[in-house]
Parts: C-alpha cells; structure tokens; sequence
C-alpha cells in the first residue's frame, strides 16, 4: 500500500482564503501533475 504525505506551505494555506473553490482545486491538480511528471 502506497502512503502518500500532503504537504502545503504556510503562503499557500493563506493564500486559500483569498481564492474560490475553483481556483484553488486548479492550483491542487495542477500541484498533483507536476509531481506525477517527475
């Protein structure tokens, strides 16, 4: 079983406050493809 560990930086988590639902799923997915592209 793979354990996958979530990490957000602090600029990020304050960041989230000020963005929609929305945009902050783009900013997740897009976070997702550039780690699986490695």
């Amino acid at each position: 079983m793979s354990k996958n560990i979530v990490v957000k930086a602090n600029i990020l988590i304050e960041a989230s406050y000020k963005l929609d639902l929305v945009e902050m799923r783009l900013i997740l997915l897009a976070i997702i493809e550039a780690r699986e592209s490695k």
